[in-house]
């Protein structure tokens, strides 16, 4: 043994994360579709409670949900949130390819969120800022997600580019 000789070391110090795509769009899914309802609906009864609605009257708790600007913003951040976390988990789950797969759990929440607003008649009760707000919100947070889950900071890596420093 070499008293001056840097030990050797077995460690791999190139950890690389497992590519599980599957996994990664139906948590995604999960949480920016059955997470975000559940969550919603929580939240809607417990700002319902806290303004004071009679639950006995379906028209003014649909009123509150539909036109209380307090309430709307609120959820809107509420959603922004769970669609971030969302896309992280996505891009955790799919290295190297994290925005092609957050781009496909965007565009199934898109899909399934515009399709309940088709079906149910809310929707046109909505101001058209929260909609157009509710739509942009869910690409955007999404990919913001994934993006964060890379670990880079800058756009010079996300390029591909090298640090010369």
């Amino acid at each position: 043994m070499d008293a001056y000789k840097t030990p050797d070391s077995n460690v791999n110090t190139s950890y690389k994360r497992p590519f599980k795509p599957i996994k990664a769009v139906l948590l995604g899914l999960s949480i920016s579709i059955i997470l975000l309802i559940i969550v919603s609906v929580v939240f809607a009864v417990l700002f319902s409670i806290s303004v004071g609605v009679d639950f006995n009257e379906v028209d003014a708790f649909e009123k509150l949900v539909t036109t209380h600007t307090p309430y709307l913003i609120l959820d809107l951040l509420l959603s922004a949130v769970l669609y971030y976390f969302s896309g992280i988990v996505v891009g955790k789950n799919t290295p190297e390819k994290e925005y092609k797969y957050a781009i496909i759990v965007s565009i199934v929440t898109l899909t399934f969120f515009i399709i309940i607003n088709v079906i149910s008649d809310t929707g046109s009760q909505m101001p058209l800022w929260s909609e157009i707000l509710n739509y942009l919100i869910v690409p955007v947070a999404i990919l913001s997600g994934a993006r964060s889950s890379t670990g880079r900071t800058d756009d010079s890596t996300a390029m591909g580019l090298k640090s010369t420093a």
